[in-house]
């Protein structure tokens, strides 16, 4: 709150409300506090949007972008991220100036279900058949599962593990494409202005068109399967993600190289 008081901000825009952020803009005395009106967090706004964002019926940029109404903003459904070379100097030969260079990004946070190691590294053979210089991405907490579709991959994969963010935001720039599952690095890939892939399961809390890339070329792709409420291993279609094949998404790369 002391840090916010001294900043001497007028307005503050909660795009997620957190009770304590949103107790700190209160005492830091931030005359306009704008935010939904779904959560406890409520009580410190004196400005709030009715949003019901559980339906998954739109975009989560477009609930955010609708928090503007009040200043009478304009909407722009654009995501764009400054990025500086500083960050990365491929010194080890990451990139490769004569062929496309597309990352695979095969890890994330467990909000979503995902593909298999295996179907990452059956992605990784297809596309280094086709002469693309495929660099499987991670970060530190990650390094175990990249041993895992390495070693299940025939082709070996340069490798390229995110020590910093602003590193994995350098890079991700420099590439043609970027294939991933709902995880933030998607999206930071569509904000470098990077063709991003998305793979995404048919949980309705999950859809793409909620939590999908906005870049007008970027991709969702998801399994032949009903919309479901969440994953059973009862479902007879279980496991449904073994039922999007990686030469769709191979396909998805191809068209977009």
């Amino acid at each position: 709150a002391a840090r916010l008081q001294a900043e001497k901000f007028d307005i503050a825009l909660h795009l997620y409300s957190d009770f304590w952020i949103s107790l700190a803009t209160w005492m830091a005395g931030i005359r306009t506090r704008i935010g939904p009106a779904s959560k406890l967090a409520r009580i410190f706004y004196n400005i709030t949007l009715e949003q019901k964002r559980s339906r998954g019926n739109r975009h989560e940029a477009d609930y955010n972008l609708d928090l503007l109404t009040p200043l009478a903003i304009p909407p722009v459904r654009k995501s764009s991220l400054p990025v500086s070379d500083e960050f990365f100097t491929d010194d080890g030969g990451l990139l490769d100036q004569l062929r496309k260079n597309v990352g695979v990004f095969p890890g994330m946070g467990g909000s979503a279900r995902n593909w298999k190691p295996e179907k990452y590294a059956t992605l990784i053979d297809m596309l280094a058949k086709d002469w693309i210089n495929v660099i499987l991405m991670g970060g530190p907490a990650e390094e175990a599962l990249l041993d895992t579709v390495a070693s299940l991959a025939t082709a070996k994969p340069k490798r390229f593990i995110g020590r910093h963010l602003k590193e994995l935001v350098a890079v991700t720039k420099r590439l043609d494409c970027f294939v991933a599952p709902s995880t933030g690095p998607l999206h930071i890939a569509t904000a470098v202005g990077t063709t991003a892939i998305g793979i995404y399961c048919p949980i309705r809390v999950c859809l793409p068109q909620r939590w999908g890339p906005i870049g007008e070329r970027d991709v969702a792709l998801m399994p032949d399967v009903p919309v479901c409420e969440e994953c059973e291993t009862e479902c007879i279609h279980y496991d449904c993600m073994d039922k999007l094949p990686p030469e769709k998404v191979a396909q998805a790369v191809r068209e977009r190289l």
